[in-house]
């Protein structure tokens, strides 16, 4: 796969039930089920990936492994933005032998269930814009990702302003998450 750039948002859900009503009322159609991922987040000695806020990241869902390089995000406002670089991985098991003798090491694994919706209209929508529907131990999520204008535009459907609009990781939301409830 090649490397493209990625401009994303997370909402956080309050009612989980209500809102996938109102996902699927604007015409949202689903195009996987909802399927569980395994994610794995590698690291060099001192972190200088997560200092960076970049990240390599290997995601095992449905059988398949996907490793994913995403470049640290460039300053957007209130939007994430940043290169993507992903490829397919026919077994993750010799990868993380091959990060483990380059000096990576395992630094955060987390698990979510996710929904990936398209937008309404032509099918091939869904190459360039996306609505996720994620079920995380900090809570559900939306993530939204595609251009800026569509963004605002669905978040705005879906009763959210900019103020509203979250560009941490799911790990610096598990971390705060984990912290809030010692």
């Amino acid at each position: 796969m090649a490397a493209h750039r990625e401009t994303e948002i997370k909402l956080r859900v309050r009612k989980p039930a209500q809102m996938k009503r109102l996902i699927e009322s604007l015409g949202f159609r689903r195009i996987t089920p909802r399927l569980r991922e395994e994610n794995t987040l590698f690291d060099f000695p001192g972190g200088k990936l997560m200092r960076e806020r970049g990240a390599l990241r290997l995601r095992t869902v449905g059988g398949k492994s996907l490793l994913t390089f995403k470049r640290t995000p460039r300053a957007s406002g209130k939007y994430k933005v940043r290169e993507e670089i992903e490829t397919l991985v026919a077994d993750p098991e010799p990868l993380r032998r091959i990060f483990q003798r380059l000096g990576l090491r395992e630094v955060f694994a987390y698990q979510k269930h996710r929904v990936t919706y398209a937008p309404p209209g032509r099918a091939s929508n869904a190459k360039r814009a996306c609505l996720l529907y994620d079920e995380t131990p900090a809570g559900n999520f939306l993530e939204l990702e595609g251009p800026a204008r569509w963004i605002d535009e669905t978040a705005r459907r879906l009763g959210y302003d900019s103020e509203a609009y979250i560009t941490e990781s799911y790990p610096s939301l598990y971390l705060r998450e984990r912290k809030r409830r010692q």
